[in-house]
This record gives structure tokens, C-alpha cells and sequence, in this order.
């Protein structure tokens, strides 16, 4: 028991040290990162996932929506495999964030931001062919290795999916079907196409 008090305590060390870093850097930022959408995007995604670890679950959840919109920003403005990490890791930390706090309705608040999001990517993407919604047959079994080794824009996918299913709200869980109709990528990944079962089971 003092053996996991003593690690509890360092991990809840290690989070301040990583809230105060984050914030020395926004506290000492020089002009040019303050035009810099994706710099304004890591920093505020830094500040917010040491706040989760710290349970300070209400005050991540007003820095992730500017983390969002930075996000969005820098992936309309130059996207590569890093801001698309990044836009994977500040929607995770999105869906954490409620998720511990059981909170559906706030929730609510980011759909817009991630449909700007959907925009931004699918602009990045480029034009794909709209489909229709694909059948998820009963018998359809998900793989052994779902979920392992997924790639940014497709962990990026399936959590804005599971966000807008996890509201509850039937216009969240169209703007969810979207998603399938206009990314192959969605149709296509084992963990998405679970979540895609779950919506025509609902």
C-alpha cells in the first residue's frame, strides 16, 4: 500500500511539473508562436491532458475547445502526419475528459468544433466518392488485432465517431454516419466499422 502511495504520488508530481511546463511556455511565448496555430494547439493540449491526470477535469474541458480550434486552424493551414496526431490526441483527451465526469451534455458542446475538424481533413483528404451507409452484417466479427497499431487519421476517425454516438443526440449520430459516407478510411478500419454496428443497433 505505501508502495502505490509513493507511485501515486509521483505520477501526480510529474503531472504538476507537466502543467507548470506547459504553462511557463505559454507564459513565455515570443510573437511568432502566438501566430502559430499548431504551437497554440500543442500547448494547450499539453496544459489540458496534465489537468486530466490531475482529475481538474472542468478546466481541461474549457482548454480543450481552444485546443480544438487551433487544431482545425493548422490543419487547414499545412497538415502533416504530426498535426494529425495531435488533432488525435486532443480529441482523445476530449473524450476522456467527459468520459470520467459522466458528462454527455458537455459533450454537446464540441460537435461543431469537430465538424470543423471533418472539414478541415476532408479537405486534406481531397474528394472521395460519397457512399452510402454501409451494412454491418450480424455475423460479422471484429478482428483480433483491432485497435492495435491504428494509425492517427484513422484513432481520429473513431473518436469523433464515438463522441458523437456517446451524446446521444440523433443529430450528433448523423453528423457520425457522415463520417462514414465520406471517408473510405472510416468504412474501411476494423474499429470504426464496431462503431458503425453500434449506430444501426441503436
Amino acid at each position: 500500500t505505501e508502495a502505490a502511495d509513493v507511485g501515486g504520488a509521483r505520477v501526480v508530481d510529474a503531472y504538476r511539473h507537466a502543467l507548470q511546463h506547459a504553462e511557463a511556455a505559454q507564459d513565455s511565448a515570443t510573437a511568432e508562436s502566438e501566430a502559430d496555430a499548431s504551437w497554440r494547439a500543442a500547448t494547450a493540449q499539453a496544459s489540458a491532458a496534465a489537468l486530466c491526470g490531475l482529475c481538474r477535469f472542468g478546466e481541461a474541458k474549457s482548454i480543450l475547445k481552444e485546443a480544438l480550434n487551433f487544431a482545425t486552424a493548422a490543419m487547414t493551414l499545412k497538415c502533416d502526419g504530426a498535426i494529425e496526431q495531435l488533432a488525435c490526441d486532443i480529441v482523445e483527451s476530449i473524450h476522456t475528459a467527459h468520459e470520467q465526469t459522466d458528462d454527455r451534455q458537455g459533450l454537446e458542446g464540441f460537435v461543431r468544433g469537430l465538424q470543423a475538424l471533418l472539414h478541415a481533413l476532408h479537405q486534406l483528404v481531397g474528394e472521395e466518392p460519397a457512399s452510402a451507409m454501409p451494412i454491418i452484417a450480424a455475423d460479422e466479427k471484429v478482428p483480433d488485432d483491432c485497435g492495435v497499431n491504428l494509425e492517427p487519421r484513422a484513432r481520429l476517425l473513431e473518436r469523433i465517431v464515438l463522441i458523437c454516438i456517446a451524446t446521444g443526440r440523433e443529430r450528433d449520430a448523423e453528423v457520425a454516419k457522415r463520417v462514414f459516407m465520406e471517408f473510405r478510411l472510416a468504412r474501411e478500419s476494423s474499429n470504426t466499422r464496431r462503431l458503425l454496428g453500434m449506430l444501426q443497433s441503436a
